[in-house]
Formats: C-alpha cells, structure tokens, sequence
C-alpha cells in the first residue's frame, strides 16, 4: 500500500503596515508618521503604545478636537498634531520632549466617514512605527574622563620625583 504525502506551500502576509524605526535621544522631538486616505472626513484619530499596561492612549481626536481625558499621563502636553488641520491625509503628531520610557511601538488609527454617508467605516489600522530612545553617551563619557583622570594620577605617583617615595619604592623592588 503506497501512500503519497504532498506537501502544499503556504504563503502568509501581514496584512498592516510595515514598522517605521526612529531612533532619537532624550529631549528631542520625533514625528510619528501617519498618512492615509483624503477622500473622506476623518471623525476619528487614535495613536496607542500596545506595550502600555496602564489605560490611556498617546493622543486621541475626535468629534473635531483632543481628547485630553482619554490620554495617557506620560503624554500629557507633550503631543500635537503635525498639521493641526490633518490636510491630505496628514496623521503624524509630533512626541516632545522624548525620554528613554517613550521607547516602544506605536500605532496610528484612524476612523472616517465618506461624504454623504452618516454611518463611519470601520477604524483602520493606517501605520506602526517603533521609536527606540538612546542615551546620549553623556555617562559613558563621563566614565571615561573619570578613568582617564585615575590613570594620570596613578602615573604621577609612580613617577614622583619625591626623595622619601624613591627611596621607599628602591627599598620594596630590593627586596622583591
């Protein structure tokens, strides 16, 4: 009894965008890029960290304003719409002051409604960027001027011109 296995390959897509990747340093200010659609009336715009465990979003709009209430503490004050009028299609919202806790995804929905239609269309997921947020280096300078300075010490010491630390290092090397 000769049985045949056949093997069949299956393709599989993610069906969202592909993740942007940011990378800035503590302080500066990154826009989050979202363009979609400009063909219908956005009555929604919602950008969310995923990771976030706690409730709120980085920035939510509707009904034609900002939702501070539903907002996320940490982002409080610190995001604005890129173009406050969102023309073209234009979702991006600039994240002030960055600090190394904003390090993470995020991503941007948005939910429209076509002229003359008064029921949206469902919310969709238009873009996901993931910002990672590096040290400025500031400590590992300073770790570097701190050792640097140790071994300037360490070398004048060993080079004194001092009599009694000659003497007393002659007198150690003899014995050794």
């Amino acid at each position: 009894d000769a049985r045949a296995v056949v093997l069949i390959p299956a393709s599989v897509s993610f069906c969202g965008p592909d993740p942007e990747q940011i990378k800035a340093k503590p302080g500066e200010n990154v826009t989050l890029q979202c363009r979609g659609s400009k063909d219908a009336t956005t009555v929604m715009l919602r950008w969310v960290r995923p990771d976030l465990k706690s409730e709120g979003c980085v920035f939510d709009f509707r009904d034609h304003k900002i939702n501070e209430e539903a907002q996320h503490e940490a982002f409080h004050s610190r995001v604005d719409l890129r173009d406050p009028e969102m023309k073209d299609g234009n979702f991006s919202v600039i994240l002030k002051n960055i600090r190394i806790s904003d390090t993470g995804s995020y991503e941007c929905y948005v939910g429209k409604r076509k002229p003359g239609n008064l029921v949206p269309e469902p919310v969709e997921l238009i873009n996901s960027t993931t910002l990672k947020v590096e040290d400025s280096g500031e400590v590992e300078l300073l770790v570097f001027c701190f050792l640097l300075l140790l071994l300037l010490v360490l070398c004048s010491i060993e080079n004194d011109p001092d009599p009694q630390t000659r003497i007393q290092t002659h007198v150690l090397n003899k014995h050794q």
